[in-house]
């Protein structure tokens, strides 16, 4: 396991960030530019969120990422950057390969596939995998694939997840009220292949994850980027003012984080992950 310092990275390139991933976002081609922009806060949050537990100087792979800015941010501040995606988003079928110039640019590595299908990465190839809101989309059990991952990781890996919360503060006042559709109609019915959310967890679904892939020294975080990124100004405003309380009580927040280390010693079942088993 690579474990290095956060002053690895370049000089000036975290306390800079958002300008480098400023600088990303306006390669991206057409209305994709402005909506990398709008997500550099959030991205920008994750990048340090990775960057103050490992450093710069490891092997990272971001699973269904997209062509969001991470995995490419990661590849711009020296990491060994991995994105694992099947590239079949929307937006991909309209840009194609366009939509991966910065990354290519950069030197991200992209590993086009499902990885619920066949996790391609064996043991201890990486140090750090994350999974950015990925896992409320897949139309089947996810834990296959995670138990590959921690098989990827080896010992001592940071394995870090994120998801929207199901029951966050402002559902629970929205649900009653008639307010709190899931998702959107036009996106489900009339769209061929339906890609959005399957089953956003809670806190408790994300700790009962922790402890299935054995984690330790698990983190919980509660960040409430959906609706400081809304487009309503009032819901921007009352997000904002309530982030740092709802901070505090995870449960609550709009989004959920969790991150965690695999164990030092590996012993899961073969049955879970016969490819990368020894």
């Amino acid at each position: 396991m690579i474990q290095s310092d956060i002053n690895q990275a370049p000089k000036g390139a975290i306390r800079d960030l958002e300008a480098l991933m400023l600088e990303i976002a306006r390669a991206y081609p057409g209305e994709n530019a402005a909506n990398q922009i709008r997500d550099i806060p959030r991205i920008a949050a994750y990048m340090r969120l990775v960057v103050d537990r490992v450093g710069t100087n490891v092997r990272i792979c971001d699973v269904g990422g997209g062509v969001g800015l991470f995995s490419v941010t990661c590849a711009a501040l020296g990491m060994e950057s991995y994105l694992l995606d099947d590239l079949s988003d929307a937006c991909n079928l309209q840009w194609g390969d366009a939509l991966l110039a910065a990354h290519r640019r950069y030197g991200v590595r992209v590993v086009k596939g499902d990885a619920l299908a066949e996790f391609p990465f064996g043991g201890g190839e990486l140090d750090v995998i994350t999974c950015w809101h990925m896992i409320e989309h897949l139309h089947n059990s996810p834990r296959r694939m995670l138990h590959a991952a921690v098989v990827a990781l080896g010992a001592s890996g940071l394995f870090v997840f994120a998801a929207p919360n199901c029951v966050n503060l402002r559902k629970r006042f929205a649900v009653p009220l008639g307010f709190a559709e899931w998702g959107k109609f036009n996106d489900w019915y009339y769209e061929p292949r339906f890609r959005g959310h399957v089953r956003e967890p809670n806190l408790r679904d994300m700790l009962s994850i922790a402890r299935d892939l054995r984690l330790t020294s698990v983190e919980v975080l509660g960040r409430n980027f959906v609706g400081m990124q809304g487009a309503s100004v009032v819901k921007r405003t009352i997000a904002r003012a309530l982030d740092f309380p709802l901070r505090l009580r995870p449960s609550l927040c709009s989004e959920i984080i969790v991150m965690g280390r695999t164990p030092q010693t590996l012993a899961l079942s073969s049955a879970l992950h016969p490819k990368n088993s020894s």
